[in-house]
């Protein structure tokens, strides 16, 4: 049991039962814990019987507790599906592993398999024949756009958060200047052009679209300036476990990333929730949290591209000097910003 004493702070004045364990009560009245087991619980920490029966009753004839009973109700049924969900996705023959498709995915396919059921894959040939997988090489960048300034976030090094306060490591710097540093940086976390620099708006990287020809049918093509993210830092750079409020189809160009990946209906990991972020590492998570959770990890080389669907928690880290380009602008529907159960986390 937890709580708050239940003597009042005079010894002399008659005992009642502190907010602490009247929340106590409610509680585990919710959860379907009987009034027989409740009336012993609290006498068994001196509760006297008469003043625990009169509480319980005071409770339950309570019209704040019948709408939190009928709202308990509801919670029971979702968490149902949710069981049922996990329970099916168990059974599955590729077990927790990510599926990767070697042929190429029509578009039709991919919409109705992966799209509408919010499944991960990953496509191999999304990206076949990019100049960007030959071209994007830091050397490239500079010489090409070595003028164009572009936005970073720098000192993310032992800051707190940096990702969900980047906007207190927001830098501008011009390409070249970029490319010297992360050249000269080695394996580290403390700078990083991320997708919050909004660097493919720029107008200046704009004939970075001349080298990418992503298959038909897949994406809108005139939203892509607006719909569409580059990451672009050395090994070790870190994205810490979040989820986005769109599809996004994540092409890696140049180096690799290890991803680790959790479905939404995770209880786990919507304990550990804060807005689209997550308290939890999955790096120091050890095997068997990871299974309770859900997590699967892959390596994505270049070439390769992620479908990252609405709602999965994803922890990325760069292994090596790393490019990688994000797309959101697919021909369905993609604005899920009411997506964030994070937000109502207690």
């Amino acid at each position: 049991m937890v709580g708050e004493e239940s003597r009042s702070a005079d010894a002399d004045a008659p005992l009642t039962l502190s907010r602490a364990w009247r929340v106590w009560a409610a509680e585990n009245l919710l959860r379907g814990v009987s009034r027989a087991e409740l009336l012993a619980g609290l006498m068994a920490q001196d509760v006297p019987r008469a003043e625990a029966e009169a509480r319980l009753d005071e409770l339950t004839r309570s019209p704040a507790f019948a709408a939190a009973t009928a709202l308990a109700r509801r919670v029971q049924q979702l968490e149902l599906v949710l069981e049922l969900q996990s329970r099916l996705a168990e059974e599955s023959p590729d077990g927790d592993a990510v599926e990767r498709r070697r042929d190429a995915v029509a578009p039709d396919e991919f919409y109705r398999r992966y799209y509408a059921g919010n499944t991960p894959v990953v496509l191999g040939r999304f990206a076949d024949g990019w100049p960007a997988l030959t071209r994007w090489r830091p050397e490239y960048f500079k010489d090409r756009f070595g003028d164009v300034e572009i936005e970073v976030a720098s000192g993310r090094a032992g800051a707190p958060d940096p990702d969900i306060n980047f906007q207190r490591h927001r830098e501008t710097v011009t390409m070249a200047a970029y490319v010297d540093r992360v050249l000269a940086l080695g394996a580290s976390n403390d700078l990083y052009a991320i997708a919050n620099n909004r660097n493919t708006a720029r107008a200046g990287l704009q004939p970075l679209w001349e080298d990418i020809a992503p298959p038909p049918g897949y994406l809108d093509a005139a939203r892509l300036p607006g719909a569409s993210a580059l990451w672009f830092g050395p090994a070790g750079t870190i994205t810490p476990l979040h989820h986005d409020t769109s599809n996004i189809l994540f092409v890696q160009i140049l180096g690799r990333k290890r991803i680790y990946l959790g479905p939404p209906r995770s209880r786990a990991l919507l304990a550990t929730a804060r807005g689209v972020y997550n308290h939890a590492d999955c790096e120091r998570l050890d095997a068997g949290a990871r299974r309770d959770a859900g997590v699967r990890e892959l390596v994505l080389a270049p070439g390769e591209t992620l479908f990252i669907p609405v709602g999965w928690w994803h922890q990325v880290r760069a292994l090596e000097l790393s490019v990688s380009l994000g797309l959101n602008n697919l021909r369905r529907p993609n604005t899920y910003d009411w997506y964030k159960p994070g937000a109502l986390a207690g």
